[in-house]
């Protein structure tokens, strides 16, 4: 799949709200599209072709496009500060990912953070690059929110927090703390400095957070699991901890 395609009716609807997007090629629609969005969709300038569902299936096959196709001049990227310092300089709250590597749960997760706020999300290099099927799994909302690749998460750590930024990850209760860290569940998140001074740090569904990123965590945060269930999907604790982090 092409990185320079927007496909979906939601997405499509979020890309037309941006400021200094890429040129539009060309428009690829069915020829049953819903008359109310097609014409804000052809005022976005590009060619445009329209055809029966079943052809642009077979051009764009293994999406779920709901009728409508954008090819952009080049991938889309919201606009952001160049360094990603002067990103956490502007105030969180943040969320940084370690090794999330589907492109579904990536989008979830951005979805997730822009709706409640997040100022920027910055990923480690092992994580998805943002791709046509993240910008389809957050529903548009990778079109709001600045991403980072940060490379080595370690390293980011330290920066940030020379910045004032305090690191908060987001840990199974079998972890034990250093001497230097807080531990506390998301029930007691009112004790954790202010939001705007947050970076939340979520790990791989399978492994978790390295130990050195733990390490270098200012706190552990877990959500206590009292159902027979051991643990919950990446995303999901992701969207638990950050409204606990945010909204309160």
């Amino acid at each position: 799949m092409r990185d320079n395609l927007i496909y979906g009716r939601q997405t499509v609807k979020e890309f037309i709200k941006t400021e200094n997007t890429p040129r539009v090629n060309r428009i690829f629609l069915s020829e049953s599209f819903p008359l109310d969005l097609k014409g804000s969709i052809v005022g976005l300038g590009g060619k445009v072709q329209e055809m029966p569902r079943r052809e642009l299936d077979r051009m764009f096959p293994g999406i779920n496009h709901q009728g409508v196709v954008i090819e952009l001049s080049q991938a889309f990227k919201p606009e952001a500060p160049k360094d990603y310092k002067e990103a956490l300089k502007l105030g969180g709250p943040f969320l940084a990912l370690d090794e999330i590597s589907d492109p579904q749960n990536l989008g979830s997760m951005i979805r997730t953070a822009e709706s409640l706020g997040v100022r920027a999300l910055f990923a480690s290099s092992k994580c998805s690059p943002i791709t046509p099927a993240v910008h389809r799994a957050s529903s548009g909302a990778s079109m709001h929110l600045p991403v980072y690749s940060v490379g080595n998460l370690p390293q980011f750590m330290d920066r940030a927090k020379e910045l004032g930024v305090w690191m908060v990850a987001a840990v199974a209760d079998t972890v034990e703390p250093t001497p230097e860290q807080s531990a506390l569940s998301s029930e007691e998140s009112d004790s954790l400095p202010t939001s705007e001074t947050l970076c939340l740090i979520i790990g791989s569904e399978g492994e978790g957070l390295k130990p050195i990123v733990i390490e270098k965590s200012d706190y552990l945060i877990t959500i206590p699991m009292r159902g027979r269930t051991a643990s919950l999907n990446a995303g999901v604790a992701c969207g638990i901890l950050l409204d606990r982090l945010i909204n309160r």
